[in-house]
Order: C-alpha cells, then sequence, then structure tokens
C-alpha cells in the first residue's frame, strides 16, 4: 500500500508545458540521463533558473539541499547517497517529498554501526539486499542497512 504524504508535502499543483514530440522526447531523455523522473528533473531546472533569474535566496529545490549537505548521486543506483552522514535517499523519495521532509531528514541522527536508506512509499522488495551492495561500492560494508520507514508521517 502506498503511504499518502501529509497535506504540506504533497506536490498537488500543476502546470503544464506545451512542447513538441520532439522537445518531450529530447527532455524525457534528459531526464532519464540524470535518474530522475521528468517531473523532478523539470521541477529542479524551474527552481533553479527562478532563484538565478530572481535573486531569491530561499527557492531551493531537493538536489540542491543534497548538495549542499556533501551527498552524491550514484545514477546507476538512482540514490542520493552520503557516506559522512550514513544516509541515502532514493530519487522517488527526493521526488516525492517536498523540502521540509528532506531537511526533517537530514537532521536525524543515524544509529552507530548504521546505514539509513529512505524510500518513498513502500520499500523495494530487493531491499535489503541491494542495499549490502551499495554498501560495499561506497566502502561501508561494515555497516547495517536500515529502511526506518516508520518514522515517515502517514495521513494525510
Amino acid at each position: 500500500m502506498k503511504r499518502r504524504k501529509a497535506k504540506a508535502q504533497r506536490k498537488d499543483e500543476i502546470i503544464r508545458l506545451r512542447v513538441t514530440g520532439e522537445q518531450k522526447r529530447t527532455l524525457m531523455q534528459a531526464a532519464e540521463a540524470s535518474g530522475l523522473e521528468a517531473s523532478a528533473w523539470l521541477r529542479s531546472l524551474g527552481l533553479r533558473e527562478a532563484k538565478r533569474a530572481t535573486g531569491r535566496k530561499e527557492i531551493v529545490d531537493n538536489e540542491t539541499i543534497l548538495k549542499d549537505a556533501g551527498f552524491e548521486y550514484l545514477p546507476r543506483r538512482m540514490l542520493w547517497i552520503s557516506r559522512y552522514k550514513r544516509m541515502g535517499f532514493s530519487g522517488e523519495a527526493i521526488s516525492d517529498h517536498d523540502e521540509a521532509w528532506v531537511q526533517e531528514r537530514l537532521d536525524e541522527t543515524v544509529a552507530q554501526g548504521e546505514f539509513w536508506f529512505w524510500f518513498s512509499g513502500d520499500i523495494p522488495k530487493s531491499f535489503p539486499e541491494d542495499s549490502f551492495s551499495v554498501l560495499a561500492e561506497i566502502g561501508l560494508s561494515e555497516l547495517q542497512p536500515k529502511a526506518p520507514i516508520w518514522r515517515l508521517h502517514v495521513g494525510g
């Protein structure tokens, strides 16, 4: 069952964009190459440009928050990872949640010996097997992977 986000965290406003078929294919390919869904990719581009054009420093997106916190993106895994914070976010979690949710997760303290993976909705069936290989890939195979979904707000 897919969990519903709190009303303040849902992204339910829609902006329609008129493009040609070729432009749509180009945008979809670029989003896919970045490892993000088209909506998340276009939103991050738009917010980045809005910040640049208006000079408003308070305009941020989840990618910027994670980059500023020292996270790196692993495109093959579609994960944002921080060795220092011992935390990872799926691309879907970053796409689905607002900036406040991401900041709240970043403010959490990961238990000693653990590495937390944040997902949106249900935990993937491949967890924790895939997480062990991710941890080995980033040189943290001694850590225990956890997916603390019980900490997510459920409701609406």
